[in-house]
This record gives structure tokens, C-alpha cells and sequence, in this order.
């Protein structure tokens, strides 16, 4: 996604800014469709792991978009 910001007084090049960052949907991070429920813990611990990674994930994103 490419995000694009007016600055400053006038529309010039100089006075736009733009920044790209992925989309943060549940399905792009990996959390659409998780199943918490069942005879034993194993679908919880995928979705502890699953939702792990998508923190991870969102966590890289908003880093670089500090140095973008």
C-alpha cells in the first residue's frame, strides 16, 4: 500500500511525501480463520504460535517504516 502525504505550502515534488507498508488485513498477517476450539489444545497452540508470528510480523512492518 502506498500511502502519499501533502508537507508542505505548495504542490511540488519537494513538499509530498510517500510511504509503502503492507497491508495489516487478518488475512495478509495470517489470522484470518483461526480455531481455538477442540478435543485437545492443539488448535490453540497453533493459534498462540499463529498469532506469534503475526506480531512478529506487524512488529518488522511498523520498524521500517521508521526508516523509510
Amino acid at each position: 500500500m502506498l500511502l502519499s502525504f501533502q508537507v508542505g505550502a505548495d504542490t511540488t515534488s519537494e513538499n509530498k511525501t510517500s510511504v509503502t507498508m503492507d497491508s495489516m488485513s487478518a488475512k495478509s498477517i495470517g489470522v484470518d480463520g483461526i480455531q481455538v476450539t477442540g478435543s485437545d489444545s492443539t488448535n490453540a497452540d497453533k493459534a498462540v504460535d499463529t498469532i506469534s508470528d503475526a506480531i512478529y510480523y506487524c512488529n518488522i512492518n511498523n520498524i521500517m517504516l521508521l526508516f523509510q
